[in-house]
């Protein structure tokens, strides 16, 4: 066959292969990740390349089945398609559907497996998976891996359609990361035993219950084995689950038997099985107790001991545990707290042989079985238990002595670990920061080996070892400065690079230029932003070029000695505000493949368009956002989630009054608590469709605590910096005196449309930032103070800001640390002096809650005159503020509200071992300073009288710029440049 013979056979072929009916364009191109964003000939490249790819080119055509199927097909090396086309429909071979595919090559189909519990008959691989796709079971698991039971429950949409639940996942769920009812394919099911692991007495043995869902042991289970081990004489473990055998190795030397088994009856099922071997091997024949336990909790902080300590000075009961909750469930649709049926929370507990030797436990343990639901677990056996050993004369007994008995291994988790020994690991995900910090505290202070990192377990082990920090070698892209026709890049990062260039090319030339290192403070015209990194201890890097070398579709990268660096921006993947000034000359910034570019319109979209980096879904956002005529009406407004009280919300409330086009950005639990309706309807939760609506189509940005905070969460930069929104920002805070200009820079990009100021001094700061239009107009938040409100002088608010020092502080560290002892001291020597005196204590929101009840319950002690207010009551927080005659803080910018307009003026309490731990006061503060510094309460007692502000008003009145109640009028004139008050 000649050339011209050849080409004519290929273009019959893959017209046939165009025409079949099993062959969907649309469906090739979307299931194919490589091809998504290809402009070429599909059926051409299925016909040449993808079937040899082991592509399919339809859902409803398997080529790879149909060769699995026809081995005679495979040997002639044609395609499985045109062959099924131009013989295989003529000789009625049977077409394989995409879906038999998916479970041939699922990890989680187990051929053996499925031969043996299902189908006998099945004679191949392909036999089994085309018979799970057509069996209609869709209960049917595939191996012991995959619980379909499992799945359907947790996922009751994939339940509805009636799809089997493995398609599903191979299909959909593993890309939606559903996960439920998987375990390890690599997990093995295995038996061990062991004898010379059981001591010679053995009088106390442990039943102990785990479950891996990955067949991997974790650290906490290996220590928690140890030291289970140090007190038993014998472990019979059993899993329901896989192990991966290397996994079994790091246990395999504290157990004397084993068992991984998937019998899906939860933990009481393994308690069975555990008991079952352990009676018919001779174990508890000498035993005077069986300990219980699984690895669902965290533990134990502090010596194992202490439970067998305990239980001896409580009477040695026969039946204990570390942990009672007094009520449970009623029946599996009620709430756990519905039934008043006292019960040990079956995570560690010990029977004596009086029990477990008795018929009626026998009777009991064996009688565990398989529920459709875990509450029925939960009724049945851990409720149950302690409802038949009560009814035989063995009421259950605990190590913690709950006040309340609601479920202390979750309610009250932190006196849990600090007095019983261990934290349940369902209760580690759920902690704030604050959380965290004090569970750190008491692994710490309990000798515990380790900790908790982003609320998972981490084995000091490995953070205690003495390899070198590696530092991230990424270069950040801070910020510019222009000059005339001079750009000045700022760049930064952990890393010290030694001869740092960066080369910019564009369409019709090359340019390099090396940076300049920047080590020493104060040494260029933005010293204060300069200065912000530096003090971070970062690497600031600068680089010098011309600005018309990126007018012309410049791509910006950046090597050392020819290595080329890892780029982003300053906030990861948010880039600066109008970086490099691409606002104003019609550039689009993205950073790909480490390079940084700077494109017109028109070039940008097709670069984008043509990129393997951006999703269909982010380039069809892209393209409608830059493409878009619609002009942006929306004006919002945002501080951090939980703040209501600050700048940006008093600016957010006036603007209201006349602009329908205002939202403020916030969290649900602000939005729920909010009374007003008509404010209410113009709160967009944080992350929510309705602020991804409202951001798009934003004209201006309102921010008093981070440009990044209003942002909508997963855009890109190639999103955000195509947007025509203006930026203002306006400090949360008072940002002079107080703290450090980069305290400020830390939390804000450079770049912006306009900055408010209250006073001269925060200008100059302002402007050591680098920042070019500054607006001194005052604060709106200080509005609300503007008034002649009667001052009560017996009233004192006594508001202090949390200290960094103590935020992984445990609640022991905390009580007796000289941040609470310098209150106590305070409130008891007021309260001796000043008897009259109420005393209002305002508590900081990063204070954790059980700290403050202990710290509120000390005070009272003291003092039968004070009162605890919340910052999230925002309108008694503002009353109180409002109309007392005293405020008694450090060095917070609490003061500089305090002491606007009304004549007053705020206590500084400044001991310094009160305010280690915050920020460092500026020598500033001691020139601007708006009330009394105190050093000792001897001094706060002297200062608590009306007329104090006398001595300080010309220092305030020099600070603000304004004082009067037109703060958020300026604001809104500046932010709506087209409204009637503006004009």
């Amino acid at each position: 066959m000649d050339s011209a013979e050849k080409n004519d056979a290929d273009m019959d072929a893959l017209e046939k292969i165009r025409n079949s009916a099993f062959y969907d364009e649309a469906w090739y191109k979307s299931n194919n990740r490589d091809l998504k964003n290809l402009d070429i000939d599909f059926a051409l490249h299925y016909f040449n390349y993808g079937w040899r790819q082991g592509k399919s080119p339809s859902f409803g055509f398997s080529g790879d089945m149909y060769l699995a199927a026809y081995p005679d097909v495979k040997t002639i090396d044609m395609n499985p398609l045109l062959h099924y086309e131009t013989y295989g429909k003529k000789e009625k071979r049977y077409v394989i559907p995409y879906a038999v595919e998916a479970i041939y090559n699922s990890t989680y189909f187990d051929d053996a497996y499925y031969q043996k519990n299902h189908n006998g008959k099945s004679t191949s691989r392909l036999a089994s998976a085309l018979d799970y796709i057509t069996c209609k079971d869709n209960l049917r698991n595939p191996s012991e891996h995959f619980d379909a039971d499992a799945y359907l429950e947790s996922y009751p949409d994939v339940k509805e359609d009636g799809v089997m639940p493995l398609l599903h996942f191979e299909l959909h769920g593993k890309k939606e990361n559903r996960t439920a009812g998987l375990s390890n394919p690599l997990a093995k099911f295995l038996t061990y035993e062991n004898n010379s692991n059981i001591s010679h007495a053995t009088k106390r043995v442990c039943l102990f219950a785990c479950y891996m869902g990955d067949g991997a042991i974790p650290d906490e289970t290996i220590f928690l084995l140890e030291k289970v081990r140090s007190v038993c004489d014998a472990i019979v473990l059993i899993g329901d689950c896989g192990i991966q055998p290397d996994e079994f190795r790091k246990i395999e030397h504290l157990v004397c038997h084993a068992h991984f088994v998937r019998h899906r009856e939860y933990d009481f099922g393994s308690y069975k099985r555990a008991f079952a071997y352990a009676d018919e091997n001779g174990l508890l024949k000498n035993a005077d107790e069986i300990l219980i336990c699984n690895d669902s909790v965290v533990g134990p902080c502090g010596d194992i001991n202490d439970f067998f300590k305990c239980r001896e000075e409580d009477g040695n009961p026969e039946f204990y545990g570390t942990t009672i909750n007094n009520f449970g469930f009623r029946n599996i649709q009620s709430h756990g707290n519905s039934l008043y049926s006292p019960h040990i929370q079956s995570y560690f507990l010990s029977i004596a042989k009086s029990v477990f030797n008795a018929t009626f436990w026998r009777d009991f343990i064996y009688s565990v079985k398989h529920e459709e639901h875990k509450t029925d677990i939960i009724i049945n056996y851990e409720m149950g238990m302690s409802k038949l050993l009560s009814s035989h004369g063995y009421p259950p007994h605990s190590m913690y002595k709950s006040i309340a008995g609601l479920n202390p291994a979750a309610r009250e988790c932190m006196d849990v670990l600090n007095t019983a020994l261990f934290i349940k690991k369902s209760m580690l995900p759920g902690l704030s920061p604050e959380r965290a910090g004090i569970v750190n505290g008491i692994f710490k202070s309990k000798n515990f080996p380790f900790q908790l990192k982003d609320n998972k377990i981490v084995s000091n082990d490995n953070q205690n070892t003495h390899t070198p920090i590696i530092k991230s070698k990424k270069l950040r892209i801070v910020d510019c400065a222009t000059s005339g026709n001079m750009v000045s890049l700022l760049t930064v990062s952990e890393h010290s690079y030694v001869n740092l260039e960066l080369i910019i090319s564009n369409d019709s030339e090359f340019k390099s230029t090396s940076a300049t290192s920047r080590t020493e403070a104060g040494k260029d015209t933005y010293t204060g932003l300069a200065d912000s990194y530096l003090t971070q201890g970062l690497h600031l890097f600068i680089f010098e070029f011309d600005k018309k070398h990126i007018e012309k579709n410049a791509g910006l990268t950046f090597s050392e000695r020819g290595k080329p660096v890892d780029l982003q921006y300053v906030y990861g993947d948010i880039p600066c505000y109008n970086l490099l000034n691409h606002k104003n000359s019609g550039l689009y910034p993205r950073i790909e493949k480490n390079t940084l570019h700077l494109q017109n319109k028109e070039q940008s979209i097709i670069s984008i368009m043509l990129s393997n980096n951006y999703s269909q879904t982010d380039k069809s956002l892209y393209a409608s956002i830059i493409n878009n005529e619609i002009q942006a009406k929306y004006s919002l407004y945002s501080e951090r989630a939980s703040l209501t009280g600050d700048n940006a919300y008093e600016a957010f409330k006036y603007a209201l009054k006349s602009d329908d086009s205002c939202f403020y950005i916030t969290s649900k639990e602000v939005v729920d608590r909010e009374k007003d309706e008509h404010i209410k309807k113009h709160l967009a939760i944080l992350g929510s469709a309705q602020h991804k609506e409202l951001f798009l189509n934003a004209k201006s940005l309102f921010c008093s605590f981070g440009f990044p905070g209003i942002i909508f969460p997963g855009l890109k930069d190639i999103h955000i910096s195509a947007l025509k929104y203006k930026l203002y920002l306006m400090w949360h805070g008072v940002s002079a005196g107080d703290k450090d200009s980069y305290e400020i820079a830390s939390y804000n990009g450079n770049r912006n449309d306009g900055i408010f100021a209250c006073s001269t001094y925060e200008e100059r700061n302002f402007k050591l930032l680098g920042h070019d239009t500054i607006y001194l107009g005052g604060y709106p938040r200080m509005d609300k103070w503007c008034n002649d409100a009667p001052l009560d002088v017996n009233a004192a608010v006594i508001f202090f800001t949390w200290r960094r020092s103590l935020y992984e502080a445990t609640l022991a560290e905390f009580l007796s640390s000289d941040y609470v002892t310098t209150i106590v001291e305070l409130v008891k020597a007021i309260a001796k002096s000043r008897p009259k005196l109420e005393l209002y204590y305002f508590i900081h929101n990063s204070i954790p809650a059980q700290h403050v009840e202990c710290l509120a319950a000390i005070l009272r002690a003291h003092s039968s005159n004070i009162r605890f207010v919340n910052n999230n009551d925002t309108s008694t927080f503002n009353h109180i503020f409002n109309t007392s005659q005293y405020l008694i803080t450090d060095y917070s910018s609490v003061g500089y509200d305090f002491a606007y307009y009304k004549k007053r003026a705020p206590i500084f309490f400044m001991p310094q071992k009160f305010i280690k731990g915050h920020y460092v006061p500026t020598s500033l503060f001691e020139k601007i300073i708006p009330g009394p510094k105190c050093l000792d309460i001897k001094s706060v007692i002297k200062s608590l009288r009306p007329e104090q502000y006398k001595n300080h008003k010309s220092s305030t009145k020099a600070f603000f710029r304004f004082m009067d109640s037109e703060n958020c009028k300026r604001a809104f004139d500046v932010t709506h440049p087209e409204s009637e008050s503006a004009s």
